[in-house]
């Protein structure tokens, strides 16, 4: 699996398609993890904000004075999702650095990183999202500039052991040179994502009018398409990383993928 060490610039094609490589090689377990730490954890959230809170707040006499506390509880279980979601981010980036070595991860391996490496993690995504949010804020390309520059620095953190700050200092190092690249990368990742979504809104479109009559049902259609689409994101996302900075590294290093899964023995 390992590449020859010279290149100068990443190429997309091949960083995509080792994505879908190690996705393919690692897919049952991959899709148990993500259906238990994505598909799961979406679906809760759903059910709680949709079935428990919104009739609630529709059956209250004054639906605005709910509004608050509703969007409270919306931010608390997103922020109770991330350890769920970084829990995965470190067992797939496991697999994924595991076989882009020649070998293979155990489900145990995957979830004893995953685990090990989450709280951390977690810190890294809160960090993230109010810098990238931050600069979003100012304009669109710094914060473009931000995501470029930061875009592996969670297989950084759970790889290389670095902490939280090193791991964006990390990133930007081997980010450096390639980062136009890295934009474009980006971007299909953007455009295949969004139009994934609308071919899964369509069906479930399609899906809800045929299951008018029979609304329970049709929720539950809902929640589980939510779930499996988070799922299938969370792989794909996670490979891709792992993918991206397996090919930094032997850029910027010189290290092949076999040095790299090393630190997991």
């Amino acid at each position: 699996m390992a590449q020859p060490y010279g290149k100068t610039q990443i190429e997309i094609g091949y960083v995509i398609s080792q994505t879908f490589a190690s996705v393919a090689a690692n897919f049952p377990v991959f899709l148990l993890l993500s259906l238990l730490f994505a598909a799961i954890p979406a679906i809760l959230v759903g059910y709680l904000t949709q079935v428990v809170l919104l009739p609630i707040l529709l059956a209250s006499p004054d639906p605005g004075s709910y509004l608050g506390t509703v969007y409270l509880l919306q931010i608390g279980a997103g922020l109770l999702m991330m350890l769920p979601a970084y829990v995965l981010i470190g067992a797939l980036t496991h697999g994924s650095v595991v076989y882009l070595s020649g070998s293979k991860a155990s489900l145990a391996s995957c979830l004893g990183t995953g685990f090990s490496r989450s709280l951390p993690l977690v810190a890294l995504g809160l960090l993230s999202a109010l810098g990238m949010g931050f600069f979003f804020l100012l304009l669109i390309i710094p914060g473009f500039m931000a995501a470029v520059r930061w875009s592996v620095a969670a297989p950084a953190l759970v790889v290389e052991r670095t902490g939280i700050f090193e791991s964006f200092k990390r990133s930007g190092d081997l980010t450096r040179g390639s980062r136009w690249r890295i934009f474009w990368l980006l971007v299909i990742w953007m455009i295949a994502s969004y139009v994934f979504q609308l071919c899964i809104g369509a069906l479930f479109s399609f899906a809800f009018t045929s299951m008018s009559m029979f609304d329970t049902a049709a929720i539950w259609l809902y929640f589980g398409v939510t779930g499996l689409s988070s799922a299938i994101n969370s792989m794909i996302g996670a490979a891709g990383s792992a993918a991206l900075y397996s090919e930094l590294r032997e850029i910027k290093d010189g290290a092949t993928s076999t040095e790299l899964a090393k630190v997991f023995e």
